[in-house]
């Protein structure tokens, strides 16, 4: 069954891997069997179904956002000389293998 819809259809489908809870899986495959639908096809519906509620983000959205941020580290102190911020972070890291 699945091979033969994964041929059928393998231009439009991308492999992707998923780690669900174990009582996502139960959910999942008690569905699937009461549906007569793959968990595949179960799991492609609900990303359409997620995907469609989101709201399309426009290029000012994207713009504003970034704007937002601009400077965001300008103020702090490991920013003034990253170099330096991060010889600080490493130096008990590597204090036990100094020549």
């Amino acid at each position: 069954m699945y091979s033969s819809y994964i041929m059928k259809n393998a231009s439009d489908l991308s492999r992707t891997q998923i780690y669900l809870t174990q009582q996502q899986q139960q959910r999942l495959a008690q569905v699937s069997r009461g549906s007569a639908s793959t968990k595949s096809a179960l799991i492609r519906r609900a990303v359409d179904l997620f995907l469609a509620q989101q709201p399309k983000a426009s290029s000012s959205d994207k713009t504003q956002h970034l704007q937002a941020i601009v400077g965001l580290w300008q103020q702090h102190d490991a920013m003034q000389d990253p170099a330096v911020a991060v010889r600080k972070m490493r130096q008990a890291r590597y204090a036990s293998i100094a020549p």
